[in-house]
């Protein structure tokens, strides 16, 4: 008789169990449906943005000026977003997004087209279906690819959020018994605490923490030096650069640090107990409209289906080292860094349009796009004092010429240039150049030019709401 109610008990106990377990998962699947209604009347801009609905008569010498300035530059394909008010009035691509039958070096060494089937011998002489053939890829709006640096305005945004909610202030300080990052893995290494219990997350955000080093496109020389196995992590990073005495007492000075942004991205982890790419588009990117923005991968497999294919500047050296430290020779814009490691300091990938629109929720503007951030938090973002010190996320914000972001990788160029009068011209290109970040202000000098003679030919309407 005991044997028999004990069955029942444990039957009992598993039907209970397997209620509890089912009852969440439940939960979490109507949160997920609801999600989604609430998105249903929400515009994608990536798939409904064509190429069509900026061919504008007025504007075709306009077009024939980029497609020149590509061709001077040698830029495969690129994109043109332009947004006045909060409005998205013009977003077109232009040149090619990807080439099929291009060939290249993936992680195995060994050269492969597009396809991911022909070696190097086959595309040399061998059998080839596309031997005589390209298939290529327009660039249309739809398209995301990595814009570098322009990460860090994306980054600076979700540390202004995180101060929105109370969970932490940019006068808090990062290391030492009181900071965000006060875990052995910096106490450790760390030998002057009182200089670095100094700097703050705003010092990071500016550039002025005063690290010497900015090692994260070195990966295989500071393998080597650390005596690593395997490609060097951010706690890697960690232990090299804060062993050192700093270069100057924080915020006397500023010195650019991809690094810095590294470590935002772990303080925003740290702070909100969740991923950084998952903070950042929870709490700011998709309350902004922004669905299609993620962190990059490194090599042309781990690209998206809608993500572009990149090129380095034919004079640029485009076969380097791998960045794991194999020894076998890549394309420098796949495998030559670690990218996706660079997280909120230059990992991001997205559209113009996409862009446009985060940028339209950050700018103080509530016309027409609601802003994700406070005005108090975008005028600390862009709080000018001289064009010395770095603005927070941005690389500039003189009143007189506008607010101005710039990003370059080996593969990829990207500028934001938010013009005083409220109109805001962004360009992201699938190809570096051999003038590195030099080459943005040769793009700023183009939109100066085409807004004074096109900025009054520019359709009075709104992207951001096609279907409208």
């Amino acid at each position: 008789m005991n044997i028999k109610k004990n069955i029942v008990y444990i039957i009992v106990a598993a039907v209970l169990v397997g209620a509890a377990v089912l009852v969440p998962s439940l939960k979490m699947k109507g949160q997920r449906q609801s999600v989604e209604e609430e998105r249903q009347d929400t515009v994608f801009l990536n798939r409904v943005l064509a190429n069509g609905m900026s061919d504008v008569r007025a504007l075709e010498k306009m077009d024939a000026k980029i497609e020149r300035y590509m061709q001077y530059w040698h830029i495969h394909g690129a994109q043109l977003a332009v947004m006045r008010g909060d409005s998205l009035l013009y977003c077109k691509g232009y040149g090619i997004a990807d080439e099929l039958g291009c060939v290249l070096c993936d992680t195995t060494g060994i050269s492969v087209t597009g396809a991911g089937n022909t070696t190097g011998e086959e595309a040399a002489g061998a059998e080839n279906p596309r031997k005589d053939e390209t298939d290529i890829v327009e660039m249309t709006p739809g398209h995301i690819m990595r814009v570098a640096s322009v990460s860090k305005l994306i980054t600076a945004a979700g540390i202004m959020k995180l101060q929105e909610e109370g969970l932490l202030h940019l006068s808090d300080t990062v290391f030492g018994p009181h900071g965000i990052l006060s875990d052995t893995l910096y106490t450790a290494v760390i030998r002057n605490m009182k200089d670095y219990s100094k700097i703050t997350v705003e010092h990071l955000l500016r550039h002025q923490a005063g690290f010497r080093r900015d090692p994260v496109f070195s990966a295989n020389d500071v393998r080597v030096q650390m005596g690593l196995a395997s490609p060097p992590t951010l706690d890697d990073y960690s232990r090299l650069v804060l062993s050192r005495g700093l270069r100057y007492e924080p915020g006397g000075s500023q010195t650019y640090s991809n690094y810095g942004y590294m470590l935002l991205s772990r303080i925003i982890e740290t702070v909100s107990g969740t991923g950084y790419e998952d903070y950042i588009q929870t709490h700011v990117l998709h309350p902004a409209g922004c669905y299609d923005m993620h962190i990059a991968g490194n090599y042309y497999s781990d690209k998206r289906p809608n993500e572009s294919r990149y090129f380095v500047h034919e004079g640029s050296g485009k076969q380097v080292q791998e960045y794991n430290g194999s020894g076998r020779m890549v394309e420098r814009c796949y495998g030559g860094n670690d990218i996706s490691l660079l997280s909120g300091a230059g990992a991001w990938v997205c559209s113009a349009a996409e862009l446009a629109r985060f940028v339209a929720s950050i700018d103080g503007m509530e016309d027409v796009v609601p802003d994700v951030l406070s005005a108090e938090s975008v005028n600390e973002m862009t709080e000018f004092t001289d064009s010395s010190r770095y603005s927070l996320g941005w690389n500039d914000t003189n009143p007189r010429k506008g607010w101005v972001r710039t990003g370059t990788l080996a593969g990829t160029n990207a500028i934001i240039k938010y013009f005083p009068d409220g109109e805001c011209w962004i360009w992201i290109t699938n190809t570096s150049t051999w003038k590195g970040p030099s080459h943005a202000k040769y793009t700023s000098t183009l939109f100066d030019r085409l807004r004074r003679d096109y900025s009054a030919k520019l359709p009075s309407r709104n992207l951001f709401e096609p279907q409208k």
